[in-house]
């Protein structure tokens, strides 16, 4: 039999790797790949803007080698706003703690697999991570990323605690999530002021404005309980279906003013083709909002909303690279 001197060891392991596990799942990984990708997207595409990465040059298979830099800081400089937001996921589930107890029990601080304090010390290591490792880039985007911590943070800690903030809840995190993160990209390897950017954020800004609501839809008890006022809480489920679906749509037809004013390629022209999706996602929005993913805690809805803003954070990089 095993004797009590060789249980412990393995229970302390299966303990560790459990934490780790919910750390991993307190991070909500899902959610790490848009400010990835739209980091590594603002970036290419002012290296295409730049012709530092020129189509003719251009190979899947050594997509890097033409760089004049090292192959890895476009990556690098992604994987620390991951990082951050991350810690910002964090941050929102403690302070967030009884609504979860209420909309989403299973999570790991409801559920008691971890505690506050373990959760607090985890997100302020992970703030500091990122901070070390934005001060390694540029002050510039430095200063981008500490804009995007201040939008994640105000949005969820008090006194600020703008989740409680109608309107301004979907504004804080449209900014930080949509704008921030392509200029941030860009200023890289660019001038941080060119227009672009700042147009080719703007339109994600405009998207994520409304489609943030369709993570809100399944929260209404928790939220209406403990004050939060987010669209459905404030104006009702159909009225904020309603009113929010259209932001699938609107954003696009921002291209061609990019175009005509010189802020985009013609070649941008072809994101219009997003309006299909978007046209789907207005219709469903308003039929479908109350849904629940079981795989994603929230509705099928949201999922949609953060593969509809990853592709279209691709195809802004697709049309500076390949237009």
């Amino acid at each position: 039999m095993m004797n009590e001197t060789e249980k412990k060891p393995r229970s302390r392991s299966r303990l560790f790797s459990k934490k780790i596990r919910m750390l991993l799942l307190l991070m909500r990984p899902f959610t790490l790949l848009a400010p990835f990708i739209g980091v590594v997207s603002g970036g290419v595409m002012a290296l295409a803007h730049y012709n530092i990465l020129a189509p003719p040059q251009f190979s899947m298979e050594y997509p890097f080698v033409h760089w004049p830099f090292s192959q890895y800081e476009l990556i690098y400089c992604a994987l620390t706003f991951a990082i951050a937001n991350a810690a910002s996921n964090v941050i929102n589930q403690v302070y967030d703690l009884d609504i979860d107890k209420i909309n989403k029990p299973n999570r790991p601080l409801p559920s008691g697999a971890l505690t506050v304090a373990e959760a607090m010390t985890f997100a302020w290591l992970l703030y500091i991570l990122t901070l070390f490792r934005a001060g390694q880039v540029s002050r510039t985007f430095t200063y981008f990323l500490l804009i995007f911590m201040v939008c994640t943070i105000i949005y969820t800690i008090p006194p600020f605690r703008l989740k409680k903030r109608f309107i301004l809840n979907n504004g804080v995190i449209a900014v930080a999530r949509g704008l921030i993160l392509f200029v941030a990209g860009w200023s890289i390897f660019g001038d941080p002021w060119h227009p672009t950017p700042w147009f080719a954020g703007l339109v994600l800004m405009v998207f994520l404005f409304g489609a943030t609501t369709s993570k809100d839809f399944t929260d209404i008890e928790g939220d209406r309980q403990y004050g939060m006022r987010t669209f459905p809480v404030v104006i009702g489920k159909k009225k904020a279906a309603l009113l929010t679906a259209p932001f699938f749509v609107l954003p696009f037809l921002l291209v061609p003013v990019g175009v005509w004013l010189g802020y985009l390629r013609p070649q941008a022209i072809a994101l219009m083709g997003f309006l299909v999706w978007g046209g789907y996602m207005l219709f469903a929005m308003r039929k479908n909002a109350l849904e629940r993913d079981a795989n994603f805690e929230n509705s099928p809805l949201w999922v949609h909303m953060y593969l509809m803003l990853m592709a279209l954070q691709i195809a802004f990089a697709e049309v500076y690279v390949f237009g």
